[in-house]
């Protein structure tokens, strides 16, 4: 019975102790299921500071070519219905198994858009989100961040 009573005690402890991750805010966590403004995919930023949202804009065909498109990132706040204030500096992203480093500048929009201080967008090119995976990166409040996504999924 010494051996039950022990695995209890450590099953007891583990439970407690949680996994030692990082707590998450609770706005972020109640947020992550609402869908973003734009319908585009949705990352979670560290530390429960907001979120990441990728969207393609502006396609347009080209002479039976690919579509061309801007890939475009917006950054939410923790409740995905404010932009990220202040949005990450030095925004870039990298797509499928090329090391290119695709810099996205701070591009607000001509539209009226609620969350235009914070969107981030390449040139127009044969970018089809649906099609991609790769990594987001960029310095938020002092600290670099990663993000990888799977778009084609």
């Amino acid at each position: 019975m010494r051996i039950m009573e022990q695995v209890l005690l450590v099953t007891i402890l583990v439970g407690v102790s949680g996994c030692g991750g990082p707590a998450v805010d609770p706005t972020v966590a109640a947020s992550a299921t609402k869908p973003a403004p734009h319908n585009g995919l949705t990352l979670v930023l560290p530390n429960g500071k907001g979120f990441a949202e990728l969207v393609n804009e502006d396609v347009a065909k080209t002479r039976g070519l690919r579509p061309n498109a801007s890939l475009v990132v917006y950054f939410l706040g923790p409740d995905k219905t404010t932009p990220l204030s202040p949005p990450p500096s030095d925004v870039s992203i990298t797509l499928g198994d090329v090391a290119t480093l695709i810099p996205l500048p701070a591009t607000p929009s001509k539209k009226k858009d609620a969350f235009s201080a914070a969107r981030f967008a390449t040139k127009v090119g044969p970018y089809n989100l649906g099609e991609q995976q790769g990594m987001l990166a960029g310095t938020l409040d002092g600290e670099s961040f990663k993000l990888t996504f799977n778009a084609g999924r």
